[in-house]
Parts: structure tokens; sequence; C-alpha cells
């Protein structure tokens, strides 16, 4: 009903119309109502959340179904905890529609968490192929990012709507789930450059540097689904594993929406731990550039370091020593870089 009254169906409402009805249809050819925002929504949406990118054109009907999927997961989690039944504001709001009598309602820009849509979820990165010798261009494309600043995680989602087979039947059959998998354990563990402070970045590093822990979460639409895919999932971990001894695999769930709604909040609501003993004495914060400065210079006096020790050997002499502590020193600015 609200939805019909955002979009002004029937030419009545004094605004103008803020959503506008789309046509979706299911994988087994039934016709379903979509919404998509007017050019007045998007506005309405930038005032309130800032910047909001714009899809250059709708989301086709046959691709309808797996969108709103996806998406279903953010609408729970912003539902969850609302009462299902409309309440009142006060005796005074009787006399309100009852689009403006409801007690609880979500919001879009909840601070509990970050949600990346699919057309800016992209990440790029390659592959290195050892037979061929050669690195190729990948992309990965996940249906959407979902992040949790409070417990630092980010959860890469992946919609399985079970058109796709779990183990690939070719080799490089992208849609399985099986090959999304190894892409994934890919992307978190290649390395991407090395940065001033002498670390190795993998992809993960390179495109998030803020830290968070990832998760690949394969979201499901059955339970018969969801058991399908979680007894691949773990054989194909093991196997990957033994086949990169030293790396670490991806954490992945599979989880249909009720579930994934679940470990979701419970990440949101997990108070960080509280370090023991005395509170520490509080510092003045580093800017970025500041912080860039000490990496920077710390970069070149190893650089440097490490050209008089090439000399020294070169000439038979015995090479300098590092400072000391230099070590210690590495992985505080690896903190305050992150």
């Amino acid at each position: 009903m609200r939805l019909w009254q955002l979009a002004d169906e029937s030419g009545g409402a004094s605004w103008p119309p803020f959503v506008r009805s789309i046509e979706a249809r299911f994988p087994d050819g039934t016709p379903r109502q979509a919404w998509a925002l007017t050019d007045t929504g998007y506005r309405v949406a930038e005032d309130l959340l800032g910047l909001v990118k714009r899809p250059n054109r709708d989301t086709a009907p046959q691709f309808m179904a797996h969108a709103l999927a996806t998406t279903e997961l953010l609408v729970q989690l912003l539902a969850a905890g609302l009462r299902s039944e409309p309440g009142l504001r006060g005796e005074a709001s009787r006399s309100l529609p009852p689009m403006a009598r409801v007690s609880d309602f979500a919001h879009a820009d909840d601070p509990r968490y970050r949600w990346i849509a699919s057309d800016s979820a992209q990440r790029p990165w390659s592959e290195y192929d050892q037979a061929k010798n050669v690195r190729h261009s990948r992309e990965l494309r996940p249906d959407a990012i979902l992040e949790v600043p409070a417990a630092r995680v980010r959860l890469f989602v992946e919609c399985e709507m079970g058109t796709q087979t779990v183990s690939p039947l070719v080799a490089d059959a992208p849609g399985s789930t099986l090959n999304k998998l190894t892409r994934y354990a890919s992307f978190l563990n290649e390395g991407a450059d090395v940065d001033p402070l002498g670390v190795n970045r993998t992809f993960y590093d390179q495109s998030f540097a803020d830290g968070f822990l990832p998760e690949l979460l394969f979201l499901v639409q059955s339970a018969a689904r969801e058991r399908t895919v979680a007894s691949a999932v773990e054989p194909a971990l093991a196997t990957w594993q033994q086949a990169n001894p030293g790396r670490r695999p991806p954490v992945v769930r599979v989880a249909q929406v009720a579930g994934a709604v679940q470990h979701v909040q419970s990440l949101a609501s997990a108070a960080p731990p509280r370090p023991s003993g005395p509170e520490p004495e509080a510092l003045p914060r580093l800017s970025r550039n500041e912080i860039q400065l000490l990496v920077d210079f710390y970069g070149a006096t190893q650089s440097a370091f490490k050209t008089l020790r090439d000399t020294a050997r070169a000439q038979g002499a015995t090479p300098p020593e590092y400072p000391a502590r230099i070590a210690e020193v590495h992985k505080l600015l690896e903190r305050l870089r992150r």
C-alpha cells in the first residue's frame, strides 16, 4: 500500500512520485511487481544518504529474482527487531493517515551495516597461470558487499538461486559455486604488490586497507540447497588448503536469509573485547599525512640500509646491521597504516 502511494499510481497525490513499478519475472515465469526510484526518489535518497549511484538501466526482468533475493538480506537486516504491527505515536496521532502512524521503521542509513550494491562491488585482481607463465586479468563480481563496522568484518555476498551447478561440470564454469570459492581464495591470498614497509599485500589488502576480516557468504534459497552447498564447500576447502600450504582458506558461510540475518546481527551486537589493566594514557591522534610521512621515512631508511649492506657484501666487507628493534617499528607502522 505504501509503495503504491509513493508511486502515486492514482494521480491523486499532491507530490511527485518517488518510486515507479517495473516488470519482474521469476525463474518459473511468474510475473511479479518490483519497484525502482524515480528522479525525485533519487534526490530524496541523496538528501538522506549522500551521493547515491544511479544505475544506467533497470535490471532485466529475467535477472530481477536474483536481485530481489540478494537485497532481501539487507531488507530483513534493517527490519529485524521492528514490531510487525503498526503502532501509534501517542493519542494525538490518531488523526494522522496510516502511513504516518507507524511506530517503528527501518533506516536505510543504519550505522550497524554498510551495504555496497553489485554495481559498485566489483574488484579487479589478476591470477597467475603457472603452466603458461602468464598472469590473467580477473574481476571479482560479488552480488553485494556487507560490512559490519563494529565487528570489523566484511562479507562478500554470493546469492545462489540454484540455477548453476555446485561443482563445475567444466573447468572454467564461472557460475559454479566451487569455482567462485576458488576465485575468492585466490583474491584473498594472491600477492598484488609490496607496500613501502616491504610487506606483501594481497589483492584484498590492496582493495581494502582497513584490516576488516573477510568472509564469503553463500546466500541460498532453500534448506536442501543449503545442505548441498555446505557439504561441497568443506571438502573443497580442505583440497584447496592441501594445494596451497601456508595460505589461509577463506571463512565461508552457507545460509538462507534468516540464518544470514542471525549471523550478521550477532556480529553487530558483539562488543569488542575490553583490554584488562589500567586505562592507557591518551595520545594525540596522527593525521593520515603524518602516518604516511613516517611510513615513507621508514621505507627510505630501510632501502638505504639495504643498499649499504649490498655494497659492503660486494666489496667483501661486513655489512652493517639494521637498527635495533626494526621489526617492532615495522609492526607498529603497519598498524598505523591500517
